[in-house]
């Protein structure tokens, strides 16, 4: 597994001792208390459970804040986590294509994807049909 450089540590310390001084009295106490936890000293590497480094660990307590046991309120986790609504919404849009199979990051497959995505079932069937003609297959 791998392990955290110094380099990262203290960066991790330093990023969310920043945003913990940022975040005071714009949060709930409830969410005030797991970003304490979530970001205690002990808790940074890439082991399950653990915060991430960056970018990364941002994503970690995110999703943990926003997580049905904890549920704090998702615009508390914005702040807490120091993430944008922007950035929420494009990894959510790109988790949904990833879900469908579409590789995000492709705009071929993405255009494709909602080309086909907006047809009726008609529609769907006569250009499965076409293309079957084109590939010279039959199902």
């Amino acid at each position: 597994m791998k392990k955290i450089t110094p380099e990262e540590k203290e960066q991790f310390f330093l990023f969310w001792q920043n945003q913990c001084a940022a975040i005071q009295d714009r949060v709930s106490e409830e969410t005030m208390y797991w970003f304490n936890v979530y970001t205690a000293p002990t808790n940074i590497g890439y082991e399950f459970g653990q915060l991430g480094p960056g970018k990364q660990g941002q994503w970690d307590l995110y999703h943990w804040l926003t997580d049905l046991e904890i549920g704090c309120d998702e615009n508390e986790a914005l702040i807490a986590s120091g993430l944008t609504a922007a950035e929420v919404a494009e990894e959510k849009r790109r988790e949904r294509y990833r879900a469908d199979g579409v590789n995000p990051d492709d705009s071929r497959d993405v255009a494709t994807f909602e080309l086909y995505r907006a047809m009726s079932p008609q529609e769907l069937k006569a250009e499965i049909t076409r293309l079957e003609g084109v590939l010279d297959i039959r199902s």
